[in-house]
């Protein structure tokens, strides 16, 4: 009850208890409350209403006087007396209505402070049981089995198994099946390194497409593609289960061999810029099946011709399908405390 505002207006009960307890069992009148305010503030009997709804104002005598200030705000000068005692305080606040509460806080803080203390009666203590001493009947003391202490395994906290790869590096590879990379479809190979963490993994990842004919004649060209990249993936998971949603951006080169006398062998820059979405299956806590499916947008690609007329120029949009693994090297960042 005595915070914020109310704060400075229970100094006033901490001043009266030293006199107070003094005159606790002294007959004494009944006491009085006169109230002074604008009519904008309530009445006289309208406090003294709430004075009694709150439990009256026992035997002290009170007058308050309530005054507007030029700032809006308001002040009251309360006077509290009880037998030769007499104490008068200067209170502010922000309305009439707030002063009036200081005034019917303050008189039940002080009239519960003159209401003689009831002793306080505990219950009865029910009745106990000593129990029987032990018996030794051959000679020997007692002895009181303890459990053997817990194992440096059992003190290790648990790990649940049911949760998505942990935190720490990555490492994964992958084969699959390409599309638009070569003249035929090709087979990706991948490998991965990065970090991973509870929502998010980053990593650089390396493709190379095997080389791939145009035919199957032996002059016949082929086309080889490698790339590196930069990979960033958010990790929504349920259970052992992750389904990462990537976003990559890769560049390389690719490179035509083998061709008759009017191929030209020569190589050329790759860009390109995709999504992935697949999914992961935790087989053990570090390590994980995947499947993914990605496609992505070519920027830069160049085109082979074989005796002046062009036997491949990359499509505007290539795809993907790989299935590989991921493993991961947890990394602690702060060492816990040992029991």
């Amino acid at each position: 009850m005595c915070h914020g505002e109310f704060a400075a207006y229970c100094d006033s009960v901490r001043a009266l208890t030293t006199w107070v307890g003094l005159t606790l069992l002294a007959p004494q009148e009944a006491g009085t409350f006169r109230w002074n305010a604008p009519a904008e503030c309530p009445d006289e009997a309208q406090m003294s209403e709430r004075l009694a709804s709150a439990g009256g104002f026992g035997r002290l005598a009170i007058s308050a006087t309530v005054l507007p200030q030029a700032d809006g705000s308001w002040r009251m000068e309360l006077v509290l007396e009880l037998d030769e005692h007499r104490e008068s305080r200067l209170i502010e606040g922000r309305s009439c209505e707030s002063l009036a509460d200081a005034v019917e806080l303050l008189t039940t803080l002080e009239r519960r402070a003159l209401e003689p203390v009831s002793p306080l009666l505990l219950p009865e203590a029910p009745d106990t049981q000593v129990p029987e001493p032990i018996e030794v009947t051959d000679g020997r003391s007692p002895t009181l089995e303890l459990s053997p202490p817990p194992t440096e395994q059992e003190r290790r906290p648990r790990r649940d198994r049911t949760t998505s790869l942990p935190t720490g590096l990555l490492i994964g590879g992958a084969v699959g099946l390409g599309i638009g990379q070569t003249p035929a479809p090709s087979v990706p190979i991948e490998l991965a390194l990065g970090w991973s963490a509870r929502w998010l993994r980053a990593a650089l990842r390396g493709r190379y497409h095997v080389p791939r004919s145009v035919d199957s004649g032996p002059s016949a060209p082929r086309i080889q593609l490698g790339t590196a990249g930069i990979e960033l993936c958010g990790r929504p998971a349920h259970g052992r289960v992750e389904f990462p949603i990537c976003g990559q951006v890769s560049v390389g080169g690719s490179r035509s061999d083998r061709g008759g006398t009017g191929t030209q062998s020569r190589g050329g820059v790759w860009l390109e810029a995709g999504v992935d979405v697949g999914v992961a299956w935790s087989l053990t806590p570090n390590v994980a099946l995947t499947a993914r499916l990605g496609a992505a947008a070519v920027i830069l690609g160049t085109r082979y011709a074989l005796d002046g007329e062009t036997f491949f120029d990359p499509t505007r949009v290539v795809g993907r399908v790989v299935f590989g693994f991921e493993g991961h090297v947890p990394i602690r960042m702060h060492r816990e405390p040992e029991n």
